[in-house]
């Protein structure tokens, strides 16, 4: 585990936003920096599944995160990318399918802010659906996205993570096929809405669709001169799935998607966006800053 404190300047203007300018923590964290990206990777690199966690600073909760897989050739699958009930820490895992060869390691990422009160953490289950959804309480936006998935991934893939357009909602959603697939759950950290300039919000971005090249393949958010959050995507096409979230406050992060070689089961692929002939990928995120007219709500 290793901290990346972010430029410090930049940094307190952004956390400053995000918790509604509250003051800054005193005593003995007054000197640490008010942001910092934080990350964990699995201890070991071959074919079995696991998990990382990522751990906040003492004084610092998780407001955003991200994880992705290294290796495994398209045949290891993220089932989860969840903050901690606390909100002290996140974790990734990941589950390689059947007859997967190809060694591979998972790394976590948080991005921590040193707040006097944590954010909100909401979560919704789904036992038989595809789809799970969490609304934020009104007068607070989310600006984490986490999921869950208890399913067989020879059989099951997630596909969908996405806010709505002015982070009310969370949503996630899985791909596949099977009699009682199990859980799952979408996560969401919620914060205020409440700031001291009518003109400061939140709002979702959106990155490019990304339908050539080899895979895996990358849509890279950009934030223009906003502050982002949480990172989220979809990807469409047979085989593919998302592997990959990585949060950059000050750039956007991007998202990232795989393909696996051959499905031993039927899957059920999404049909909802552009036609291509092997995929795309469509990355999304949650931005704050100052807009021109009254910020989105």
């Amino acid at each position: 585990m290793s901290a990346a404190p972010v430029f410090r300047a930049a940094a307190v203007a952004l956390a400053a936003a995000v918790v509604g300018a509250l003051p800054a923590p005193g005593g003995a964290y007054a000197a640490d920096p008010p942001l910092t990206l934080e990350y964990g990777t699995s201890l070991t690199t071959d074919t079995a599944a696991k998990s990382a966690v990522a751990f906040c600073p003492e004084g610092s909760w998780v407001y955003a995160l991200g994880g992705w897989v290294d290796g495994g050739a398209g045949d290891v699958l993220l089932t989860g990318m969840h903050p901690a009930a606390d909100l002290r820490s996140a974790k990734v895992t990941a589950v390689p399918r059947s007859g997967s060869t190809a060694a591979f390691s998972v790394t976590a990422q948080a991005m921590c802010i040193a707040t006097e009160q944590p954010p909100t953490l909401i979560s919704q289950t789904t036992l038989t659906g595809d789809s799970a959804t969490v609304r934020c309480a009104d007068g607070t936006a989310v600006v984490g996205f986490g999921f869950t998935m208890n399913r067989r991934v020879d059989q099951w893939r997630i596909d969908q993570l996405v806010p709505s357009r002015y982070l009310h909602e969370l949503t996630v959603h899985a791909s596949g096929a099977g009699i009682a697939p199990g859980a799952l759950t979408v996560h969401g950290i919620c914060r205020t809405r409440q700031f001291p300039s009518v003109h400061t919000g939140y709002l979702a971005g959106q990155g490019p669709t990304v339908d050539s090249g080899s895979w895996p393949r990358i849509s890279a958010l950009s934030s223009a001169g906003l502050g982002a959050l949480g990172v989220g995507g979809v990807v469409v096409g047979e085989r593919t799935h998302l592997d990959g979230f990585l949060v950059m406050p000050f750039s956007g992060g991007y998202v990232r998607a795989n393909r696996f070689p051959a499905p031993p089961g039927p899957l059920l692929s999404r049909q909802f966006a552009t036609a291509t002939t092997d995929g795309a990928v469509t990355g999304n995120d949650g931005r704050i800053g100052t807009f021109y007219g009254p910020a989105p709500q």
